[in-house]
């Protein structure tokens, strides 16, 4: 995204922030931009509402590519937490919830830090209606992807799995104890 690469790790951030550990200062009463619509972001949106029960203040923009009813929910799922966050994740985007603003179907165009508030303003782009629009934040935090971080040990050449990028011989050896013959896509749960 145009302006993405200047904005520094004060501004953007790829993980889950601990907003409510160490990280709150920097949310607290904050407008905040969440983008993605995995299980990472909608953790992110949950930890923002229930920070913004002790900032009230706290508001969260929310963009995603898919329109309606982003997560799949499993009826018999093994993971509870999951279904849960999938179910909110849904509720979010079929119904309006103060505090949270879905923009579904978008692409963020541009980012810029206003010189007069020191807000960084986000210009999208409706993919209906090709429809623009600007809105300020002091945060994005970009959950659209993770992938561990292996730069601890990238110039020693370690051999990755190819399904968890992690090490290969943790990967086996978690496959093995798990029952999946190797596989670990038959991994039991």
């Amino acid at each position: 995204v145009l302006g993405e690469s200047s904005l520094g790790p004060e501004r953007i951030t790829y993980h889950i922030p601990d907003v409510l550990g160490k990280e709150a200062p920097l949310y607290a009463s904050g407008t905040h931009l969440v983008v993605g619509a995995g299980y990472s972001a909608i953790t992110t949106i949950k930890n923002l509402i229930e920070l913004k029960q002790k900032y009230p203040a706290t508001e969260v923009i929310w963009l995603t590519r898919a329109t309606n009813n982003p997560y799949t929910v499993l009826k018999e799922d093994i993971l509870p937490d999951r279904k849960a966050l999938a179910q909110l994740g849904n509720s979010f985007t079929t119904r309006a919830t103060e505090g949270v603003t879905h923009m579904s179907d978008v692409e963020i165009l541009s980012f810029a830090i206003q010189s007069e508030s020191n807000q960084l303003e986000v210009l999208v782009r409706s993919n209906k209606d090709a429809v623009q629009t600007t809105f300020s934040v002091d945060r994005v935090i970009s959950n659209v992807g993770y992938k561990p971080d292996s730069s601890i040990y990238s110039e020693l050449h370690v051999h990755q799995c190819w399904a968890t990028d992690g090490p290969i011989k943790l990967a086996a050896s978690l496959i093995a104890a798990g029952g999946g013959g190797g596989d670990c896509l038959k991994q039991s749960a």
